[in-house]
């Protein structure tokens, strides 16, 4: 179960296959890649593990507090993020996601989960 969130970490849970979690530093997310790949880096404060589940070439160089998540359809509805903010679309419509603020992942699980909670600042 997701425990409350601080700032700067991603409610995004381990997807059911899982290598043990490593020991994460103050803001990182215990989120595990779907799938090998070469590319995950050493994760900085707050960043996000969460890999890409399919490779994209839109993925750029990630600042400070930002997730490297990409979206897993093109989406129009993307804009331009503030420092600390994730990139990823809802992979489908939900009216449960929310303005978010900085620090915050818009991240949605794309099945219905009774663990989703709030995300705080």
């Amino acid at each position: 179960m997701d425990s409350v969130l601080t700032d700067g970490q991603c409610g995004h849970p381990r997807t059911v296959s899982s290598l043990p979690d490593s020991v994460l530093t103050a803001g990182q997310s215990p989120r595990r890649r779907t799938v090998s790949s070469p590319t995950d880096n050493v994760l900085t404060d707050r960043q996000c593990p969460h890999r890409r589940t399919v490779s994209s070439l839109t993925d750029s160089v990630l600042t400070f507090r930002q997730c490297p998540h990409r979206r897993t359809v093109s989406s129009v509805t993307d804009s331009l993020l503030a420092d600390g903010q994730c990139p990823h679309r809802q992979t489908m419509f939900s009216p449960t996601d929310s303005v978010l603020t900085d620090g915050q992942c818009p991240h949605r699980r794309t099945v219905s989960s009774p663990t989703d909670s709030v995300f705080t600042t």
